[in-house]
């Protein structure tokens, strides 16, 4: 059944929510200008337009006894060095609000700023795969209008999901901006798609270009693991996405961190798994 949505615009228009785009922090600066600027809070959880939660600034995370240290140097992303001192807020910030009217625009609004910041964050660096790899010999296709596989080298893959990302988050007939319009009956299948390319951009990220972000500045490794955990949060509130859960294996190691870190066993309600 189509519900009426709450205008985007209203979103887009808000200044915290614009200001939290990493483009807006790094713009096309090169790397050395990056080093020389340092680095700002980039990630601010755009529920902040509902109910104006706490930005969440980061420090040095936790230490954790879970990895061994030659796991650590394979996946040096399981490094607890990296991880945000406050990432359980972000899914706290992401939990349903008691007045919510409707879910599609509250997971609308989230998938959005999730586009741009991983599209933001692929940008950064410098990419030379020849496929979308991922942990654990996982590698990714990109599908496109017809549905067919095409193996994509990571900048293809990348500069076609910009390119979908753009057009579709402007569309109207997907998400609408005027208030009073509806969501379409098949709003599911757009958000899922959105999703599992969201996915494929952190896991590649994760996999091949980790040690890359944390030499351009540390603080991009915990906003990568901030925009992860965001993501996470919203798996379990969306049924749509229950599809993206076993793309979601190949970092099952890194969410069982997270999980673990925080204390919110997040993969059991990822994947329903019993204590």
């Amino acid at each position: 059944m189509a519900t009426k949505a709450r205008p985007l615009s209203d979103y887009r228009a808000n200044s915290q929510y614009k200001g939290s785009s990493i483009l807006q922090t790094f713009g096309r600066k090169s790397n050395k200008q990056v080093m020389k600027e340092g680095s700002p809070m980039l990630w601010q959880s755009p529920s902040s337009t509902f109910d104006n939660r706490q930005s969440f600034a980061r420090t040095d995370g936790f230490s954790s006894g879970r990895k061994s240290k030659s796991h650590q140097f394979n996946k040096p992303y399981l490094n607890a060095k990296h991880l945000p001192s406050n990432l359980k807020n972000v899914l706290d910030a992401v939990q349903l609000p008691d007045n919510l009217i409707d879910v599609n625009e509250w997971l609308s609004m989230h998938i959005i700023f999730l586009m741009e910041n991983s599209i933001m964050l692929s940008q950064l660096v410098s990419c030379s795969c020849t496929s979308m790899s991922a942990p654990n010999n996982t590698i990714f296709n990109w599908l496109d209008e017809r549905g067919k596989k095409c193996k994509y080298s990571g900048l293809q893959y990348s500069n076609a999901a910009a390119i979908y990302f753009a057009s579709i988050s402007k569309n109207e007939n997907v998400f609408p901006t005027k208030y009073g319009a509806v969501f379409p009956p098949d709003i599911n299948i757009h958000l899922a798609k959105c999703c599992r390319i969201i996915f494929h951009l952190l896991a590649h990220l994760y996999h091949s270009h980790f040690p890359q972000l944390e030499n351009l500045d540390f603080v991009l490794c915990q906003q990568l693991h901030t925009v992860f955990m965001h993501f996470l949060g919203l798996v379990p509130i969306a049924e749509s996405l229950g599809s993206l859960k076993e793309d979601l294996l190949c970092l099952k190691d890194l969410i069982e961190l997270f999980g673990d870190t925080t204390n919110t066993h997040i993969s059991r309600h990822i994947w329903n798994e019993k204590s």
